[in-house]
């Protein structure tokens, strides 16, 4: 459907674009955990590395490796991490968290005409993205390895300290031309979410959301950037609701999903996260119109990438659900 919307579909009649042949899944070999609670750390230490190689080619040599993608992938000063980073990650998350709040709750504390606090805003440490200047953020992020850096690009916020949870499948809204805007995605951590930043602890979807926000804080989300992050909600809700309940998200933003070279699918279940990439899906076409055989095979390919330090969740049961969400919007519009 989004295929079909953004008038870039070749593909007619009841053929699915999206299939094992012509997207397949691939699992490289990655750094995995040595514990039973570590793995959204790890999600977000490879959803970082992926990002940093977001101007890679990714080829069918690639997927033929044994196993796919040793050479840029596996191989990868990216991908060279251990435990003693995963505990260094812990720690820097808490401190860019800490060093955020400190700026966000000054900045509430200077709006007195709020309204009355409820008893939980006792707990509340920061609102992410809230309005505040590149330098600010820049020191805050000091000193720090993956979140630190001055790429910062932040979307500019109204937040008035109260709006705090947005749900993710309402993210779009109507200008006053009638086409689709973006509307910010507000993550909200609290004293119990950076409590989860202790050893032993599983990371939960806010921090997690709040990772993937920070790393790719300097890209715009929208028309122009060739990534996109969806948060943990999205695959819960493709999973649990069919693709129908998630179609909406891409067009009310404006999103075309064809255009980006890594979307990042985060999946949280049984205490356990993993993460999908999918990997420049609007070169599908090649395969279903013949054009892809007169293509080297050192140049970009489709696929769906894999990254679960546990080896823990069916890979081929997500991968199905991205494969059928990837064909209901090219069937949709």
């Amino acid at each position: 459907c989004e295929w079909k919307r953004l008038e870039k579909g070749i593909v007619s009649g009841k053929i699915t674009p999206f299939s094992n042949e012509s997207i397949p899944l691939c699992s490289p070999k990655i750094p995995y955990q040595e514990n039973g609670y570590d793995g959204g750390v790890f999600v977000c230490r490879y959803a970082y590395s992926l990002f940093l190689m977001s101007n890679k080619k990714f080829t069918w040599d690639d997927i033929e490796e044994k196993p796919s993608f040793k050479s840029l992938i596996s191989r990868s000063p990216a991908f060279q991490f251990d435990m003693s980073d995963i505990a260094r990650i812990r720690e820097e998350i808490g401190v860019l968290i800490d060093n955020l709040s400190k700026h966000y709750l000054r900045m509430k504390q200077r709006k007195k005409e709020n309204k009355k606090k409820k008893e939980s805003d006792n707990e509340l440490l920061l609102v992410y993205p809230f309005d505040v200047n590149d330098a600010t953020l820049a020191e805050a992020a000091s000193g720090l390895k993956e979140l630190g850096g001055d790429t910062l690009g932040i979307l500019r916020t109204h937040d008035d300290g109260e709006q705090m949870d947005v749900d993710i499948m309402d993210q779009g809204n109507r200008n006053e031309g009638g086409k689709s805007s973006t509307r910010t995605h507000y993550i909200t951590i609290r004293e119990h979410d950076k409590e989860r930043l202790c050893p032993g602890q599983v990371l939960n979807d806010s921090l997690v959301d709040f990772w993937m926000h920070w790393i790719s804080r300097g890209e715009s989300q929208t028309e122009d950037s060739n990534v996109h992050f969806f948060t943990s909600h999205f695959m819960n809700t493709l999973k649990d609701e069919g693709p129908e309940a998630v179609s909406s998200l891409t067009a009310k933003k404006n999103i075309n999903v064809f255009e980006k070279k890594l979307i990042f699918v985060p999946v949280n279940e049984g205490l356990h996260w993993s993460l999908y990439v999918i990997v420049n899906p609007g070169l599908i076409a090649r395969y279903h119109t013949g054009e892809e055989d007169g293509i080297p095979e050192s140049e970009d390919h489709s696929c769906i990438l894999f990254l679960d330090s546990l080896k823990m969740h069916s890979k081929n049961t997500y991968a199905r659900h991205i494969r059928k969400w990837l064909n209901c919007e090219w069937k949709r519009l």
